[in-house]
């Protein structure tokens, strides 16, 4: 299955790009993923990201800032990862803030059950395949309203 990772920066087909230490986004809720973690799950602290499709990947790069004629997208392949709900970082971000309990978000993320429409692939690195054309900005937007229902269903839990 192919991984997708969405950049400002540029990578060359076939470097390693590996984690370069803690990630400064979501730290409250990398830990309390990682003290739930199973043995054989990535640290969800120390981790690069790719998604499942294009368009989840480019959607998120836009979401950090960058502007969509800025994005790059590579095929990238892991070899040591796991696949989550990405809704799940930001309910349990939330929850964290109001002091709620995140037991629930926590086991889905690392024994997802349901159906959603964006998953993270994480994991200690990545080796770059190929750079592809980012997903059109129509597509973009079409992503996110499937997005915002990961993100509904992610706070019933």
């Amino acid at each position: 299955m192919p991984l997708f990772h969405a950049t400002d920066k540029e990578f060359t087909s076939g470097e390693t790009v590996q984690a370069q230490g803690t990630s400064s986004y979501y730290s409250s809720v990398a830990a309390l993923l990682d003290s739930g973690r199973p043995a054989s799950a990535p640290l969800r602290k120390d981790l690069v990201f790719a998604a499942e499709s294009l368009v989840a990947a480019t959607a998120f790069c836009e979401k950090q800032g960058v502007p969509h004629k800025l994005v790059r997208v590579y095929e990238v392949e892991m070899h040591s990862s796991h696949s989550a709900p990405f809704a799940l970082i930001h309910q349990i971000d939330r929850r964290l803030a109001g002091k709620e309990d995140c037991q629930a978000l926590v086991d889905e993320y690392w024994s997802p059950k349901r159906e959603w429409a964006f998953w993270e692939v994480i994991g200690p690195a990545f080796v770059v395949l190929n750079e592809v054309r980012p997903a059109c900005e129509s597509d973009v937007l079409l992503f996110m309203f499937k997005y915002d229902r990961d993100f509904d269903q992610a706070s019933r839990l």
